[in-house]
């Protein structure tokens, strides 16, 4: 059973929670992977991170947002891929603060922060798609 997005009473600029859920996450992480990658050479040494790790994280998250505004973009928004993408955020954050606590990575503290805050608003993304994901049912 999908959930419906005409289903919910209520709209945000226009669309209804769900499927701005997806939007918001689609866009933005389009948008950070667009710019880690094209600033890749430039970051790195403020960052602290591998020139060619940022490259790998800027793709990831091209590919990555190209599917979540698939899923964004549906009549109906299909709930097993929308709830992989709220559980594949989930563990995106809880993964990138065990990197930087465990020692996996060298990141200068601009780095940390920006491990950190990338962590947060997938954090985020993940607990706004979980909650309209099961409020649309």
């Amino acid at each position: 059973m999908t959930a419906s997005t005409a289903a919910s009473p209520r709209l945000i600029a226009g669309m209804s929670p769900l499927p701005l859920a997806y939007a918001a996450d689609g866009i933005v992480t389009l948008a950070s992977g667009i710019l880690i990658t094209a600033l890749s050479g430039v970051l790195d040494t403020a960052l602290g991170l591998a020139t060619e790790l940022l490259l790998g994280v800027g793709a990831f998250f091209i590919l990555y947002a190209a599917a979540v505004l698939v899923v964004a973009t549906r009549r109906e928004i299909p709930r097993r891929p929308a709830a992989f993408i709220a559980g594949l955020n989930a563990v995106w954050a809880v993964d990138s603060v065990i990197a930087v606590e465990a020692g996996w990575l060298e990141p200068t503290t601009l780095g940390i922060a920006g491990i950190l805050f990338i962590a947060a608003f997938t954090a985020a993304m993940a607990a706004v798609q979980t909650y309209t994901l099961c409020a649309s049912r």
